[in-house]
């Protein structure tokens, strides 16, 4: 009989071994196991960075999920979890992934044929129809579904997998997501509607199928597989005025955690236009942080790990050039760093990573962000170089006649580390630049006025957020751009030398590499 100490250690080890291989999200999927009295169990607790639990975080609860250990609130498919006991008595663990690929098939309706001895030994797998997380009819489903198999595909929500020890538990989903993957490399690389089944899907099918016309061209074979994209997702990074972003739909504010601290704010997460979009205030709702005091780390990884590929980045900036007026909208293609008290890199701590870094924005996304302001009546400047300053003051008149001479156009304290981190996390990335003055350079108009400032930015928040709503609604493909792959060739550090703990904290940028 295992003890309650012991069921604690097994949960954590697990989960972060999951967590890991990309299986858990910083906070989706949860693990639980029979307690030492066996109509309790301990579970995961509810909205917290599974990178991170410790012990003290797990929650004991009764299958009506009432808490008699522990300080949090258990995860909301506690149901789940419990009708997964009963409906297999000698289970003591159970598992709930949100694994990406393994989730495609159970979108796209796909079952496992006999690829490999995985295949078959999976091929039990039950598909569950979608039902509301958290809810009874959900439970009640995966329930029935584990009464003939040990693993269930939940329709657009991850797996749920039980097993006699959590190390069993936890293989069996570790098999299925990796059986999908073969699946999908398959789907990918044997297009041809001629080829052959793999062997051992031929031997199968003979067994059900003894004419050899029909072995290996059957209907359902490897090729006919169809797996659906995830969400597409932006993530909108607000400056200066805009801490909000009103029109999105199916609101949930998200509380993140991230290896490098908490990020500016909460994530606020909807539905814009039918996109999936993620909004973060960088100085957090009230303009509580200065420029240097962002945590732009934590503020890009909480991005990547809730699935953002595309980041419009909306600033406000000083203009170095008569042609761009106040109120004018530059989408710059460059930027100068002229910051000295930052981190722009997630890589260190036992792991090297060299990006290129040439053309610092997505070029597909900086011209759909364009024609979108000019759509919305903006005067727009398409490229320009932005130089990143330090701050919290603005230039003295040197500096700002020195980036003149350099040929810059605009001036601002913010976006270079985002760019900078955005290359690193694979995601596309583009700058939304609101002029709101001409710096201190052009004595006609006067040196830098905060007040001056804030009424153009008053009056530009609204521009920015009709243009971002144009953005999502025509988000381009990621490809032809050096985004979705900067991390291709750039980890120089022996894989085997990378400490296990840099491994798990940095899973979401590394899982493909490792």
């Amino acid at each position: 009989m295992r003890t309650d100490a012991e069921a604690r250690e097994q949960i954590i080890q697990i989960t972060n071994e999951l967590f890991a291989m990309g299986l858990l999200t910083p906070t989706g999927g949860n693990v639980s196991a029979r307690a030492a009295d066996p109509e309790l169990y301990w579970i995961t607790p509810s909205r917290m960075y599974k990178g991170g639990l410790k012990q003290e975080d797990l929650v004991c609860i009764k299958p009506d999920g009432t808490v008699c250990e522990g300080t949090k609130q258990p995860s909301v498919e506690y149901q789940m979890h419990w009708a997964s006991y009963q409906a297999r008595p000698d289970a003591t663990a159970a598992v709930h992934t949100h694994a990406p690929i393994a989730t495609a098939f159970g979108i796209t309706n796909q079952s496992f044929p006999p690829i490999n001895t995985d295949a078959i030994f999976l091929a039990d797998t039950k598909i569950v129809p979608w039902y509301m997380p958290g809810s009874k009819e959900l439970a009640d489903a995966v329930g029935e579904a584990l009464k003939a198999s040990r693993g269930a595909i939940l329709q657009c929500h991850g797996l749920m997998t039980v097993g006699k020890t959590m190390r069993d538990a936890a293989t069996r989903a570790m098999m299925l997501e990796e059986t999908a993957k073969i699946l999908l490399y398959c789907a990918r690389h044997d297009a041809r509607r001629d080829r052959e089944d793999p062997p051992l899907l031929q031997a199968v099918r003979r067994r059900a199928d003894p004419d050899p016309e029909r072995v290996g061209r059957a209907p359902g074979g490897v090729r006919e597989l169809r797996l659906t994209a995830l969400e597409p997702t932006l993530g909108v990074l607000g400056g200066s005025g805009l801490y909000d972003l009103p029109g999105l739909e199916g609101v949930e504010r998200l509380g993140a955690d991230t290896p490098f601290g908490p990020p500016s704010d909460q994530l606020v997460i909807g539905h814009l236009g039918g996109t999936r979009l993620v909004f973060l205030p960088r100085h957090g709702r009230g303009h509580r942080l200065l420029p240097t005091e962002i945590n732009f780390r934590a503020n890009i990884f909480a991005l990547k790990q809730i699935g953002v590929e595309w980041i419009v980045a909306v600033s406000a900036v000083g203009s170095l050039r008569a042609e761009i007026a106040p109120g004018h909208v530059v989408v710059p293609d460059q930027f100068i760093d002229r910051t000295r008290q930052r981190v722009s890199t997630f890589f260190g701590r036992g792991v090297v990573a060299h990006v290129q870094f040439a053309d610092p924005v997505c070029p597909s996304l900086s011209r759909v962000l364009a024609e979108a302001a000019r759509a919305e009546g903006a005067v727009v400047h398409a490229g320009g170089t932005y130089v990143c300053m330090e701050g919290p003051q603005f230039s003295t008149r040197a500096e700002s006649h020195l980036y003149r001479s350099w040929g810059a156009h605009v001036i601002g304290m913010t976006n270079l580390q985002e760019a900078k981190l955005a290359r690193e996390a694979e995601i596309c990335f583009a700058t939304l630049a609101l002029a709101t003055d001409y710096d201190c350079w052009n004595t006609a108009h006067g040196d830098v006025e905060i007040e001056d400032v804030l009424r153009v930015l008053a009056a530009n928040v609204d521009l920015a957020r009709r243009t971002v709503g144009r953005v999502a609604a025509a988000l381009p493909a990621r490809t032809g751009c050096p985004c979705p792959t900067a991390l291709d060739h750039a980890i120089i550090t022996d894989r085997a030398a990378i400490p296990a703990t840099v491994r798990r904290e940095l899973a979401p940028l590394l899982r493909r590499y490792l």
